[in-house]
């Protein structure tokens, strides 16, 4: 088969011409911004600086309210109703989030205290196993976290995870650390879209270090389906779109296979760091429960990638960042696919070891990796390389699949 004989593959041309352009206008556009705008630097340059001073001014104009009408006694014997319902229907609580009959604690202490609600804030653990914070599997999933330094724990299928549904887990401010095993952190599995979106903050992100990948013993390392990948299960179903987005602060990510703005199976991924020296080191340090590795350090499908007729997309804004990696990343496409890695400034380290990394397209997929300004170090080899083995695709196209 050849390269004109594929509707699809010239399809994918022209989207991925267009993408191109597209990047380098914004790519001109931030240098232009940048010479005239201010960082943010503080918490008060996110949203409307008087934010705060407004909801302090909502309060007290309720509070008046209620006094003038002379209603005050009204207003509390609700609060004393709605406690009594609360009280008569509590279950024992079975984690840090969740009660017996599966209330959500911040929900009961809202309920409780509702001229509160505009103001929640403080340093959050949210600790879970399996189908939570902001996670979901035929529905909807939702977790918004306003401000504090939070620490998310959870297992599988957490932290901004869809499955034939929407997972959102917003968190607007804070120094926030997110721990998972695998299928989290913006993932997207089939009918599901899947988004991890923190604002503003230093943040640790971890995904990975429980479960050996599928490649062993081709090679080494963990599985983690997480931070902004799109998956499907390969000749049954086609996946989802997954998303993680980083406002501001630098961020370290830990991460093993299929990680960090990747598409698998007619799936999609985007992870977009918007400021900050961030840390993509390619591989976790620890296993997932802080033993140390009994796996090699080794990565593959990372940080821009698609395998399989998918489409997978990294950028980062600004700052002097390092990504990390073994093999088959940092801009790689396999299989009639599409990965772009774009970093749009900073003096920046690509640090992938091995080969088919940094701009590479094997079996008819096209990898790119766009820098557009620092002084940059690469490292590695085969860049920019165009890859196949003897037949054109590696696997039928999925209509062939299905008659």
């Amino acid at each position: 088969m050849t390269f004109g004989d594929c509707r699809w593959l010239r399809r994918v041309a022209f989207l991925a011409f267009g993408i191109t352009l597209c990047v380098g206008t914004s790519a001109l556009a931030a240098e232009e911004t940048a010479k005239t705008a201010t960082p943010a630097k503080s918490r008060a340059t996110v949203g409307n600086p008087l934010a705060p001073w407004l909801i302090e001014q909502m309060v007290k104009e309720i509070n008046g309210g209620l006094k003038e009408r002379s209603i005050e006694d009204r207003f509390a014997a609700f609060q004393k109703y709605a406690g009594e319902q609360l009280d008569g229907t509590a279950g024992k609580a079975q984690t840090s989030e969740v009660t017996g009959n599966c209330r959500l604690k911040w929900y009961d202490h809202l309920m409780r205290n509702p001229l509160k609600a505009p103001v929640v804030a403080g340093d959050d653990v949210y600790d879970a196993r399996d189908i939570a914070q902001g996670s979901a599997v035929g529905g909807v999933g939702i977790l918004i976290d306003f401000a504090g330094n939070d620490r998310y724990r959870g297992f599988r299928r957490v932290q901004g995870q869809a499955i034939g549904g929407l997972g959102i887990l917003l968190d607007r401010a804070g120094k926030d650390d997110y721990h998972a095993a695998m299928w989290a952190q913006g993932f997207g599995g089939p009918l599901g879209f899947g988004v991890l979106d923190d604002l503003e903050g230093d943040d640790h992100y971890y995904c990975g270090g429980q479960w050996r990948d599928s490649y062993y013993p081709e090679t080494p390392g963990y599985e983690c389906w997480g931070q902004g990948v799109g998956a499907g299960l390969r000749g049954v179903a086609d996946g989802g779109i997954g998303v993680i987005l980083d406002g501001a602060g630098n961020d370290v990510y830990e991460y093993d296979y299929f990680a960090q703005g990747g598409g698998y199976w007619l799936g999609m991924g985007f992870a977009r760091d918007f400021g900050g020296n961030d840390q993509r080191i390619g591989s976790t340090r620890q296993e997932y429960d802080g033993s140390p590795r009994t796996q090699s350090v080794f990565g593959r499908f990372t940080c821009g990638f698609g395998c399989h007729y998918a489409l997978g997309f990294c950028f980062d804004d600004a700052g002097n960042d390092t990504y990390g990696g073994t093999i088959m990343g940092l801009g790689f496409a396999w299989d009639c696919s599409i990965g772009y890695l774009c970093d749009f400034g900073g003096n920046d380290r690509y640090g992938a070891t091995g080969g088919l990394t940094e701009g590479v397209g094997a079996q008819a997929g096209l990898g790119v990796l766009l820098d557009y300004g620092g002084d940059d170090a690469y490292e590695g080899y085969s860049q920019g390389y165009p890859f196949t083995y003897s037949d054109c695709l590696f696997y039928p196209y999925p209509h062939q699949l299905i008659g």
